[in-house]
């Protein structure tokens, strides 16, 4: 894979394909060859439903040699970030990201905003399954991309899971929350206020009126016209395309609401590629009785008196916990692997962060740069 520069581009010349059924209109995002969208789950390549190039001023893209595929081009940023090539495979890295020591590197200017209007650019990671498992190469914490690549697209959508997922995040972590008619949607807030153009509390609003809403102009104009996915259609599209879930059981949900959760994530074939996770105790428990094949993860803001009693009382197969509270007592990375029980750590966007955890022994970190952090594990796999 080579960079290579160019001149002004016309949107009428030089077509890509672009994922429109994951906006749900057509849209100026390349997308790259069929091997880039294939993962071992059993992803299919994107349907796509136009040709196009964005119209973009002075680019710098990449080229995929083996495919003979362009990958896209971005903009020069206001705010760089780095391709980090290292060896024989590209990724996307974060400019402050700490130089790795004996290993060259050509590095191009890439703006977070023109990535993520480029898909988010053809997500500039080629053949992360191809690395050996053997004993050199140093474990990394999994990537955990929290509400999707929720630093280049508009969170809790479909093409910020798709960004993520094509980026090579090991999950997508989204919310679930129900509507007044009893919908399930991928939202995070309360209030629909925030992320999109409309105003109230989701649980007021009818699935007719969050259908219509616009959830990606807020992030950037390139987004308009984004919707707030249901949860079936979040899960359908992980099945078609590949990717495992992270579902939070967002606020105190009845057991209705989690019956529905769950029978939604039985429909759709994908009991075993989802983790539910919750900060309350009773809803973990009540998943628990309902499908009791489905791993489980318990969320906590501050740290347990005792995490592995916790733990093993709640019957999860990880602990996790945010950043600020892990750092009061790092031991209970030690306790919680010796009774068998992970612990992924929430939500950390730094790099010298994640060198830490990393030393610490974290099993994953849950970060919205899930497309940096994912170069910055190759990186320090490619170092050891």
């Amino acid at each position: 894979m080579r960079p290579y520069t160019t001149g002004k581009t016309d949107g009428r010349a030089n077509g890509c394909t672009t994922p429109g059924s994951i906006l749900g209109r057509p849209s100026a995002i390349p997308v790259g060859g069929a091997a880039h969208q294939r993962r071992a789950t059993g992803s299919r390549p994107l349907e796509t439903t136009s040709r196009c190039r964005p119209q973009i001023g002075s680019a710098i893209g990449l080229w995929d040699e083996a495919e003979g595929v362009d990958l896209g081009r971005a903009r020069r940023p206001p705010v760089a970030s780095a391709l980090d090539v290292v060896g024989s495979r590209t990724v996307l890295g974060s400019a402050s990201v700490t130089p790795i020591r004996g290993r060259r590197r050509r590095v191009a200017a890439v703006s977070v905003a023109a990535l993520a209007t480029a898909v988010t650019a053809a997500f500039l990671v080629t053949d992360r399954d191809t690395v050996s498992a053997t004993a050199s190469v140093p474990s990394v914490p999994e990537v955990i991309a929290h509400r999707g690549a929720s630093a280049v697209a508009p969170e809790n959508t479909l093409i910020s899971g798709e960004v993520a997922r094509r980026a090579g995040a090991d999950w997508i972590e989204n919310d679930v929350r129900p509507s007044r008619d009893g919908g399930l949607y991928v939202f995070h807030d309360a209030t629909v206020d925030r992320t999109t153009d409309g105003k109230g509390h989701i649980g007021k609003l009818t699935s007719a009126e969050i259908d219509a809403l616009d959830a990606g102009s807020w992030f950037a104009p390139e987004y308009k016209g984004v919707r707030i996915p249901t949860l079936a259609a979040q899960l359908a599209d992980l099945r078609e395309r590949g990717g495992k879930l992270l579902l939070d059981i967002t606020g105190t949900r009845g057991k209705a609401d989690i019956e529905r959760i769950i029978q939604t994530v039985r429909d759709e074939g994908m009991m075993d590629r989802v983790m539910v996770q919750s900060f309350f105790p009773e809803s973990l428990k009540h998943v628990r009785k309902l499908a009791p094949q489905v791993p489980m993860a318990f969320l906590q803001g501050k740290l347990d008196a005792d995490p592995v009693a916790v733990a093993k009382d709640l019957d999860v197969i990880a602990y996790n916990v945010s950043d600020e509270a892990l750092k009061t007592r790092p031991e209970v990375v030690k306790d919680l692997h010796a009774a068998g029980v992970k612990v992924n750590v929430w939500t950390v966007d730094d790099p010298k962060r994640w060198s830490e955890l990393a030393d610490l022994g974290v099993d994953g970190i849950i970060t919205d740069k899930a497309t940096e952090l994912v170069g910055w594990n190759a990186a320090r796999a490619g170092d050891q």
